[in-house]
């Protein structure tokens, strides 16, 4: 593993290439953003569908704006209507068991929409949800539910927190990079290492 000058790190095992940019870009916080998070007991990996809590953020879909116990289908569905502008969450591999997942749900999202999470700072540098909630002055009581957890990853967003993960033809590419220029993201660095190793080890 080696960090080369223009800002990109690069794992490569297997045939398999991961790459991580830091580049910077701007958005504007009317945006339309979903934010998401796995529901405790659910689990990409399990025999049943994954359940996730869903915030709307400056949006709304048949007049709600939360939503709870959704499977990946109707979450699919709900961008497709609502054509946010980012998919936020604070653990990518939460959307997919795998990296060949992972990489058939990044190529099914509707055109123009891009998945973010917001925990990851990149280079090493990640916070925990909880850590990113105060730096970006989103008031919390105690730990999260994942309800709450997705509205945090929402708003956090249009805060500038978080970077862009994407994936290309032939291989697998997660590009991380700040929806805007100023800002922090992260999970913690442990977390985030052992979703990056599951990665590459598929």
């Amino acid at each position: 593993m080696r960090v080369k000058h223009e800002g990109i790190l690069s794992l490569k095992e297997k045939g398999i290439s991961v790459v991580i940019h830091s580049n910077n870009s701007y958005m504007s916080a009317r945006q339309k953003i979903i934010g998401i998070d796995l529901e405790a007991g659910s689990s990409p990996r399990g025999h049943q569908p994954a359940l996730y809590s869903v915030y709307l953020h400056n949006t709304a879909y048949r007049g709600k704006n939360a939503f709870e116990h959704v499977p990946l289908k109707f979450l699919l569905q709900l961008l497709s209507k609502t054509k946010p502008r980012f998919l936020a969450t604070d653990n990518a591999m939460e959307l997919a068991p795998n990296r060949k997942s992972l990489h058939k749900f990044l190529q099914s999202l509707p055109l123009g929409i891009h998945l973010v999470q917001v925990t990851a700072t990149g280079y090493g540098k990640f916070l925990p949800i909880t850590a990113i909630a105060k730096r970006a002055n989103i008031t919390i009581r105690g730990k999260p539910s994942p309800l709450e957890t997705a509205r945090i990853c929402a708003v956090a967003v249009t805060k500038g927190y978080g970077r862009i993960v994407n994936a290309f033809e032939n291989e697998l590419v997660i590009r991380v990079s700040r929806p805007r220029a100023k800002g922090h993201g992260g999970w913690s660095q442990a977390r985030y290492q052992r979703s990056l190793d599951e990665i590459v080890s598929q």
